[in-house]
């Protein structure tokens, strides 16, 4: 090689060895400081005293976990069950002993006797697919017998879209996160989380002009909820612990889709025109069902003739998700529920924001299990069959359009343990003691769940079906659910301050200043700060605020009162 040649190497392979010995350098010198690396779980101790707890440090924006702190390894002689997902796994807005996983530690015992359970809830808010995949490799086998999976809900929500939008951006950013120099330059640039599609679904457009994630993107990200549970279920089997895959479950009834788009085709002037009439439609389905919630029987021709202007709107654009689940509506209140069940699918199908999961994704969880062995829990027929004859929904079952209710989280136990038998898990299912056991009313005692906390988990419930009417008096059915939610607290109850304070909100939405004023102060008479729980609602969701500020309130100096 001549000289030059030498120098030209030299020149060209220079600096990308100095910055990799930099950076090396710099990774020492920062393993001298506290782990900042981004991660879930760190362990303590050792051999039979080893400890596993929540790091403080997770890689998502909300993920606190149900169990905070847990030892490595199950007690001996006890079978651990391990369960893994994203919200209905931590069993949001309730606290133990209401979440499935709870009603599962509660009667694995008494199904199968002489035997020992402990069930660890590793649920966390906001969880993908890729977040209990990471948190599975972090954790461990740590002695389980079984694995229950329950995650879907958040594949599309705003903080994970990164993830289908810029799949190479979003690893090389996973990438640097691993080392203790790129964690470090992350944290430093990292900027407020931004609520783009949230804040455009808030705006309340009936039917927006293009999608705002790509159709392209949504295959993406359901092709990656399905790799990655291929990955969660050989990552366990590989330690020997069974899958249960719990298929999600969502209210299709109470929730419009929450982006409804037109076509491209769809010219500007045909769709000027297609949105008075779906307006007209909504308005008088609206009346319809009205009448028959005074129990008015609502008029056959009426239902038949919205149903054929929602026909010849799909005429103009059939991929608007907002006309099949009109159509679902008007279904129902005609009687046909199976027809309803159907529309209301393809609604859901054609979403353009799924953060509830769609139908093609509990396909998907269908399909992983049959390929891989796992077992899969569908709760669908349980929660249909307690619904009928209508559908499940906020009403009954659900608190808003993904998190079941009490009961919801029940049946949720129900069908996993009724398929952990079917399949001989532990025991053969002639084993599996269904019929000795307490009633559900027994087994609620036994839980030791009381009631004020009753009371406070139904005002909860009540709290996300306000959040889920957008705080708009208009949205009738919303703010009913809430009301009925609110009642039940107070007659369990009747100085539960978070109820009153509920009632303080609806009494708000709905233009009652005087009635909102007189239930806070019964809230205060329980809890003098009750107060603060307005207070960051009305810094950060305007539709709150600007619905207090029309009734003539706001919350002034932490308090709720009158405008100056």
């Amino acid at each position: 090689m001549t000289r030059t040649a030498k120098r030209l190497l030299l020149a060209a392979s220079g600096p990308p060895l100095l910055l990799a010995l930099l950076f090396a350098a710099a990774e020492a010198l920062l393993a001298l400081r506290p782990d900042r690396r981004p991660c879930f779980l760190v362990r303590s101790g050792h051999g039979a005293n080893e400890r596993i707890a929540a790091s403080g440090r997770a890689p998502t924006t909300s993920a606190k976990l149900r169990t905070p702190e847990f030892a490595a390894q199950p007690p001996a002689g006890t079978i651990r069950v391990l369960a893994l997902g994203d919200s209905t796994m931590y069993g949001v807005p309730f606290d133990p002993p209401l979440p499935f996983a709870d009603w599962l530690a509660l009667r694995l015992p008494l199904l199968l006797p002489g035997r020992a359970f402990e069930v660890v809830n590793l649920g966390a808010s906001g969880m993908c697919s890729e977040d209990v995949l990471d948190l599975l490799r972090e954790s461990g086998s740590v002695g389980a017998s079984l694995l229950v999976i329950y995650v879907g809900h958040n594949e599309f929500l705003d903080m994970n879209l990164p993830r289908v939008l810029d799949p190479a951006s979003h690893a090389f950013r996973r990438a640097l996160s691993r080392t203790r120099v790129g964690a470090a330059l992350l944290e430093m640039t990292m900027q407020p989380p931004r609520s783009t599609m949230a804040d455009v679904v808030n705006r309340r457009t009936l039917v927006h002009d293009e999608p705002l994630i790509p159709p392209e993107a949504i295959e993406r990200g359901l092709e990656t909820y399905r790799s990655n549970l291929v990955a969660i279920v050989e990552l366990a089997s590989g330690w020997g612990i069974e899958v249960a895959l719990v298929r999600p479950v969502a209210d299709a009834w109470d929730s419009a889709p929450h982006l409804s788009c037109f076509s491209p085709s769809t010219s500007r002037a045909a769709r000027a025109a297609f949105l008075v009439e779906c307006e007209a439609i909504r308005v008088e389905r609206r009346a319809l069902e009205e009448r028959a919630e005074r129990g008015e029987t609502a008029s056959p021709a009426s239902i038949e003739s919205l149903l054929d202007r929602l026909d010849a709107l799909a005429r103009v654009d059939g991929a608007v998700a907002l006309l099949p689940w009109e159509r679902g509506r008007l279904l129902l209140l005609r009687g046909d529920r199976d027809a309803a069940r159907t529309a209301l699918r393809e609604a859901l199908d054609l979403d353009g924001y799924p953060w509830r999961q769609l139908p093609r994704g509990g396909e998907a969880v269908a399909e992983v299990a049959a390929s891989t062995g796992a077992f899969l829990v569908d709760a669908a027929p349980l929660f249909d069959a307690e619904s009928a004859p209508c559908l499940p929904d906020q009403r009954g079952l659900f608190v808003d359009d993904v998190h079941p209710d009490r009961r919801g989280h029940e049946l949720l136990a129900e069908a996993t343990l009724r398929t952990l038998a079917q399949h001989g898990w532990i025991a053969p299912a002639a084993d599996w003691r269904f019929a000795d056991e307490p009633s559900i009313e027994e087994y609620r005692i036994r839980s030791g769940f009381r009631p004020a906390a009753q009371a406070t988990s139904l005002a909860r419930e009540a709290f996300m079906l306000l959040g889920a009417s957008q705080f708009d008096r208009s949205a009738r059915a919303a703010l009913r659910a809430a009301q009925r939610k609110l009642d039940l607290a107070l007659t369990i109850d009747s100085g539960c301050a978070e109820a009153h304070l509920g009632c303080a909100v609806v009494a708000a939405i709905r233009g009652e200043a005087d009635a909102a004023l007189a239930a806070i102060e019964r809230a205060r008479a329980r809890d003098a700060a009750i107060d603060r729980l307005l207070v960051e609602p009305w810094e950060s969701v305007p539709a709150m605020r600007q619905a207090f500020e029309a009734t003539g309130l706001a919350v002034s100096e932490g308090k709720l009162a009158r405008q100056r």
